[in-house]
C-alpha cells in the first residue's frame, strides 16, 4: 500500500528463507502468496504468476484447498 517495494522484496526473501531453512511449507507457500501480490503492484507479472503457481504447489500438498482455490482464482483474474 505504501509502494516500498524494496523494503517488501527484501522482506519477503528473508521470510522465504526461514520458511524453506525450517520446512515450514504453509509459511512458505502463504509468504509466495503475499509476495504475488506486491509483485503484481509493481507489474512485474511473470513474477507474481511464478509465485502463485509455487504457492498452489505446496497450498495442494497441504491439504489446503480453500487456499488454493482462492489463489487459483486470483491467477485466472490476472491473465
Amino acid at each position: 500500500a505504501q509502494r516500498r517495494y524494496a523494503d517488501a522484496d527484501e522482506a519477503f526473501g528473508r521470510a522465504l528463507r526461514i520458511a524453506r531453512a525450517r520446512g515450514h511449507a504453509l509459511n512458505e507457500a502463504e509468504t509466495l502468496r503475499d509476495r504475488m501480490a506486491a509483485r503484481l503492484g509493481q507489474g512485474d507479472v511473470v513474477a507474481a504468476l511464478a509465485d502463485g503457481r509455487a504457492a498452489i504447489a505446496l497450498f495442494d500438498r497441504l491439504g489446503a484447498t480453500r487456499e488454493r482455490d482462492a489463489l487459483a482464482r486470483r491467477i485466472a483474474s490476472v491473465r
